[in-house]
């Protein structure tokens, strides 16, 4: 992985996500039947561990295709217990949302499971952009400066600015300042959306970007996913995802902190 990763980075040139080894679905299970064979005896679908090539683990993705199985470990590692209908009520709920989105990280799965045990109350606990301007620099010695409006469930709008070398950087930064977490952004993937010929504009023109977004919260990394018209505003939205699900997650761990 070290001699991949270097390379990559010379050449400018990702390998394959389905790349054997070193792609990044190698030592991926999405399958229920897979998951589930793996949770028992990982050499079940694994021929080599994945620490001897430079990762630290396998990887049970959740996703449309996952089973019962996968949901409950990662569950428990999360901190919830889930048998029976508790199960099954957070599996119909985490089907409905991998159809939704794709892939369910674990900030993700705390979110939905923390809505399902407090009603509301998750949903409380949300950040969302309600507004972004940018103001171009006016030399080129100074920074793009961003203001952020966003809006909380409980505390309501807070806006903020922040300026850095980039206008993303500058938005993020201010993002950050609002919701107290500092993050790093560590990959994005953009996808163009094209629209239907009834929603497209008067040259025929209009699209959506979907934008996926890896976010490094103190060593753990976690997903945001956004869709919007415009780049900037779906990046910084799945940024406010990706931090959402960070908040998920130290919430839990305080309760059980708490609890314990």
């Amino acid at each position: 992985m070290a001699a991949s990763r270097a390379l990559s980075k010379a050449t400018n040139t990702h390998p394959p996500r389905n790349k054997a080894i070193v792609g990044a679905n190698a030592f991926a299970h999405e399958s229920g039947i897979h998951q589930h064979g793996v949770l028992k005896n990982r050499e079940t679908y694994e021929i080599m561990k994945p620490e001897d090539v430079g990762l630290s683990s396998n990887q049970i993705v959740l996703g449309k295709h996952s089973g019962k199985h996968a949901l409950a470990a990662r569950a428990k590692e999360l901190g919830w217990s889930l048998e029976g209908d508790h199960l099954q009520a957070a599996f119909d709920a985490f089907k409905a949302l991998a159809d939704e989105i794709g892939l369910v990280d674990s900030g993700q799965l705390s979110a939905l499971l923390e809505r399902l045990e407090s009603g509301t109350q998750g949903d409380a606990e949300l950040w969302t952009l309600k507004r972004i301007d940018i103001r171009s620099p006016l030399s080129p010695k100074d920074h793009p400066v961003a203001r952020i409006e966003m809006d909380h469930g409980r505390r309501g709008q807070v806006t903020d600015i922040a300026s850095a070398p980039g206008a993303l950087d500058a938005a993020y930064r201010a993002v950050s300042q609002i919701m107290e977490i500092p993050a790093r952004v560590e990959d994005i993937e953009m996808q163009y959306v094209a629209a239907d010929a009834h929603d497209a504009g008067e040259d025929g023109q209009g699209a959506d970007v979907l934008v996926d977004l890896k976010a490094n919260v103190e060593g753990e990394v976690f997903s945001g996913r956004a869709r919007a018209r415009d780049i900037i505003p779906a990046c910084v939205s799945a940024y406010i995802d990706a931090l959402n699900n960070a908040c998920a997650v130290r919430r839990r761990r305080n309760a059980k902190a708490h609890a314990a």
